[in-house]
């Protein structure tokens, strides 16, 4: 049977309308607010933590000399397709000062000061990082600079912010309204992160480990990384646990972007990929990046139940409600 002629023309105003609503509905940026001062902590701490061995790491006569980053990452063509700052200082005394900088940057964001050059500026700052010294990054950094990348186009500062905060004391503002750039931005990460998942899953399933269900046992039994020793789950029936575990693991990453757009099952998603996470760090010692993985599903939350069940959040820098309230 072949389809109506107006069929094509249904089907794709239907799809348009749908397309157009998710992408393109005003959002209010509450969330995204939030997650900036998380994610700017993270950032911090990422940058941070390669202060006592700053020279070690990207001193020009340290362990990583610019000229060997370049060999190792393939850059001897002359163009270099991962610009870093770091690169071009060589002084000890310089180089402390240029981290110190890219320290207060990231401080900026987290306070939510000059929001709109602070998140573009952060997000150099860590790819600054990241390219100096890719041999040091992992997951993490991945996940880091995707969340930055994103929160560039939002408007991440309106809500618990110093500028929201120097704002209100200099003149009285009209109710913000909800953006289109909060709604692309947070759309952005919700796919990203669904991907995310998505590849996590599909690797498990190349690796017969993780069919077998002794997965999470490989990773207990490596002293080296765990932070706590759960080798006594080897001996049955202890070890069903660790198959159940291993299991859940997968089932998670697998169900994570099929259930998440649901919006009676996001909740129940949320907190059980939330808890596998926290599962994860005993064994891991990824402790950051489990942390991180959890904040960033912060993208799903629904801004007006957010701002609903924690309205001081509105009133922190800025006390002013959204001017109508929206779906995320």
């Amino acid at each position: 049977m072949s389809p109506s002629p107006g069929y094509f023309q249904t089907f794709n105003a239907s799809v348009g309308s749908q397309w157009n609503r998710f992408w393109f509905t005003p959002a209010d940026p509450l969330s995204l607010c939030v997650q900036r001062v998380l994610v700017g902590c993270f950032a911090l701490y990422f940058v941070g933590s390669f202060t006592a061995d700053l020279p070690d790491w990207f001193g020009a006569d340290g362990l990583l000399p610019p000229a060997t980053v370049r060999e190792l990452t393939g850059q001897l063509s002359g163009v270099s397709v991962r610009p870093s700052y770091l690169m071009l200082v060589s002084d000890p005394t310089l180089l402390f000062v240029v981290h110190v900088a890219s320290c207060l940057v990231l401080v900026s964001l987290t306070l939510g000061y000059q929001s709109r050059i602070s998140s573009a500026l952060s997000l150099l700052v860590v790819l600054s990082y990241v390219h100096r010294a890719p041999m040091l990054t992992g997951p993490f950094s991945a996940v880091l600079t995707m969340l930055l990348l994103y929160l560039v186009i939002a408007p991440c500062g309106v809500y618990c912010s110093l500028d929201a905060l120097l704002r209100s004391r200099k003149n009285p503002l009209p109710p913000i309204t909800p953006s289109i750039a909060a709604n692309i931005s947070q759309r952005l990460m919700q796919v990203h992160l669904a991907g995310f998942y998505l590849a996590g899953g599909l690797s498990m399933l190349a690796a017969e480990t993780w069919w077998t269900g002794e997965a999470l046992w490989w990773l207990i039994a490596q002293a080296q990384t765990r932070l706590v020793n759960l080798t006594f789950l080897h001996d049955l029936p202890a070890f069903y646990l660790v198959n159940l575990w291993t299991h859940t693991i997968v089932f998670v990453h697998l169900a994570f972007p099929l259930l998440i757009w649901r919006p009676l099952a996001r909740p129940l998603v949320l907190a059980i990929a939330s808890l596998v996470w926290l599962s994860l760090i005993p064994v891991t010692g990824l402790t950051p990046y489990c942390l991180l993985m959890i904040v960033a599903g912060v993208a799903y939350i629904d801004p007006t139940w957010l701002g609903s069940k924690y309205p001081r959040l509105r009133s922190f820098g800025l006390g002013i409600p959204p001017a109508h309230p929206t779906p995320a």
